[in-house]
Order: C-alpha cells, then structure tokens, then sequence
C-alpha cells in the first residue's frame, strides 16, 4: 500500500498544477508551472509553491486504520508587489486544495482549511506565506 504522505503529496502538486489559478499565477518552466515538492531541486524561480511532507497523525481506532494528515504549502513571491502577489499565491492554493484530493490507495473522508499567514522573509523584495491543510485519510480507494 502506498504511504498516504507521499500520496498526499504528489495529489497536492498535481492538483495545483492543473488548477487554472494556481498555475497561471505560478512562474512557468521548461517543466510547467513552479509547484515543488520539499527536498525536489529547482531554479529559484518566482512565484512558486513548495509543498513540505505532510505530516502523519494517527487516526487509528479499534473500526479501521487511517491517518490526519497536514499538508503545508510555502507561496513565495518576488518584486514590488510580493505581499500581493504571494497572498494571491496563496488563496489559490486555498481555493484548490480544499477538497476531497484523489489519493492512490486511500479514501480522504475529511478535509479542512486551517491557516494561512505571512511570515515575510530576510530578504525584503520576497514574501512568503505559510497554508496549512488537514485531511483525515482511510485505506482504499
């Protein structure tokens, strides 16, 4: 069975990947919009996503196995307009993720929006948001 981290993961990156806000709002490269999983190398290109591993919190009980999930998206922007731009970021991300992800091997059987911030950055033409997402995940699917 497919670990429900990893499958959050590549389900997160796909789905902003083919959301039209999202990718429109993302730099372009020569492999399509800048959405990044944690730890994947890529061009310091702005604006992107960086997606972290989710974070695993077990969910089991005595009726079946599963897992909540926290799934963390970084928006990042660059020039005069960073805040604007990095919130914009970021409210897309909102907008796509807050929903029942499809998950190989795994049924998603809740989901909620739980933050979203600035956190700014040392460098002063750059902003940077943090989203946070729960999803409580079942095996199957």
């Amino acid at each position: 069975m497919t670990s429900p981290v990893n499958a959050l993961q590549k389900a997160a990156s796909a789905t902003l990947i083919a959301d039209e806000d999202a990718s429109r709002l993302a730099a372009t490269t020569p492999d399509g919009p800048a959405v990044f999983a944690r730890g994947q190398p890529f061009d310091d290109v702005y604006p992107r996503y960086t997606l972290e591993p989710p974070q695993r919190i077990s969910a089991d009980n005595s009726c079946s196995i599963g897992a909540d999930l926290i799934l963390t998206v970084h928006s990042w922007a660059r020039g005069p307009d960073c805040t604007l731009v990095a919130g914009e970021l970021a409210d897309a991300a909102v907008a796509a993720l807050s929903t029942a992800l499809v998950l190989a091997g795994w049924r998603v059987t809740g989901w909620e929006f739980l933050s979203s911030r600035p956190v700014g950055d040392p460098d002063e033409t750059v902003e940077h948001y943090v989203t946070s997402f729960r999803y409580t995940v079942r095996p199957g699917g």
